[in-house]
C-alpha cells in the first residue's frame, strides 16, 4: 500500500468520524430544541436574550459542517469552523466545571437525558479536537466521492 492511498484511506475515515459526529450530535437538539435550550442556560454564559437564538442556529450550522465535512464540499473551510466550536464547546464546559456549575453537557442529548459534563468530557473533545486538526493537516479539496474512486482504483492505474 502506497503512502498515498494510506493518506487517502485516513483522510476518508477522519472525514466520516468527524462528519459523522456532527451529523449525528445535532438531531436531538433539533428535535427537542426547548431542551437544549434549557442546556445553553444552564452553562451561565451568554445573555438570557440570546440563548433560544444560540440554541436554533447552532445545530443547523453543526448539521451543515457535518454533510460538508461527510461529502467532501467545502471541506476545509468546515474543518476550520468544526475546529473553533471545538474551542468554543472546550471553553464553555471548562468554565462550567471550573465554576462548580452541575450541569448537563447538551452535546448528543437533551431534555434530562444527557450526562452530567464532567472532566471525561473534556477528554472526549479534546479527543475529537485532535481528530478534527489532523482532518484539517490532511484535507485536500476533493469530493467524498471521487476520493473514494481513487481508492478502489487498482495500484497499476493509479498516477
Amino acid at each position: 500500500m502506497t503512502s498515498l492511498l494510506r493518506h487517502q484511506i485516513v483522510l476518508l475515515l477522519l472525514r466520516v468520524f468527524t462528519g459523522g459526529i456532527f451529523i449525528y450530535a445535532p438531531l436531538d437538539k433539533i428535535i427537542h430544541a426547548s431542551g437544549f435550550s434549557d442546556s445553553v442556560w444552564n452553562y451561565h454564559l451568554l445573555p438570557q436574550a440570546m440563548i433560544n437564538l444560540w440554541a436554533l442556529w447552532l445545530p443547523m450550522l453543526e448539521l451543515l459542517l457535518g454533510i460538508l465535512i461527510l461529502i467532501g464540499v467545502w471541506s476545509i473551510e468546515a474543518t476550520v469552523l468544526v475546529n473553533f466550536l471545538y474551542v468554543l464547546f472546550l471553553i464553555a464546559i471548562g468554565q462550567g466545571l471550573a465554576r462548580g456549575i452541575n450541569f448537563e453537557c447538551g452535546c448528543f442529548s437533551q431534555g434530562g437525558k444527557g450526562a452530567s459534563a464532567n472532566w471525561s468530557t473534556i477528554l472526549r473533545d479534546v479527543w475529537f479536537f485532535a481528530m478534527s486538526l489532523w482532518l484539517l493537516w490532511a484535507e485536500k479539496r476533493q469530493s467524498t466521492w471521487s476520493l473514494l474512486q481513487e481508492i478502489q482504483r487498482p495500484e497499476s492505474l493509479r498516477d
